[in-house]
């Protein structure tokens, strides 16, 4: 029993000297009693440290529409793009709008990318239980993203702070993307 009180005690000691989100992002499993610094870059398993998540989205025609929002809203860079004429497979059977349309698209941020594309040899669904959550230094820049993009969203959360950060939305973009834009610091 003791080990739990000191334990819930060590918990809300360190949690009031840090934010709530960076306390549950930085602490390992409570049998260990050691937190993980902010710039853990490891995997538990040594086997895994390679691994890069990409996140892949796919659009009904609006890649390109998309790339430049996303661009436009963090700062990014467009790297690639490819558009379905331009790779002329002829598995596709495409119409002349088609041709036009994103075969393959990178959009950097940093040392991360988004994959895009238009699907064209498949009915394209929107996934909502799916998102992005982006994490911005502060306030403003959170403002200015939602500025970008808030034009034909459906708001889930509209702009605003809670507990664990001081600008926090969360929408479905124009384009049928659901995403998380906030900081992870309260004021």
């Amino acid at each position: 029993m003791l080990f739990w009180k000191n334990t819930i005690v060590k918990i809300l000691v360190r949690a009031m000297s840090i934010s709530v989100w960076q306390y549950m992002h930085e602490f390992q499993p409570m049998t260990t009693g050691k937190p993980l610094p902010l710039n853990y870059k490891g995997s538990i398993r040594k086997d895994c440290n390679v691994m890069r998540f990409i996140p892949t989205m796919n659009f009904n025609g609006q890649c390109r529409e998309a790339m430049e929002m996303y661009r436009k809203a963090f700062c990014g860079k467009v790297t690639g793009l490819l558009t379905y004429g331009e790779v002329n497979d002829p598995a596709y059977k495409l119409t002349e709008e088609q041709k036009n349309w994103i075969y393959h698209g990178e959009l950097v941020f940093g040392d991360q990318r988004i994959i895009m594309s238009d699907h064209v040899d498949m009915h394209f669904e929107t996934c909502y239980t799916n998102f992005l959550t982006v994490m911005m230094d502060t306030k403003e820049q959170v403002e200015n993203a939602w500025e970008t993009m808030k034009e034909g969203s459906t708001v889930i959360y509209p702009l605003g702070s809670i507990f664990y950060s001081s600008a926090r939305v969360v929408f479905i973009d124009r384009f049928g993307i659901r995403w998380g834009i906030m900081t992870e610091t309260a004021e």
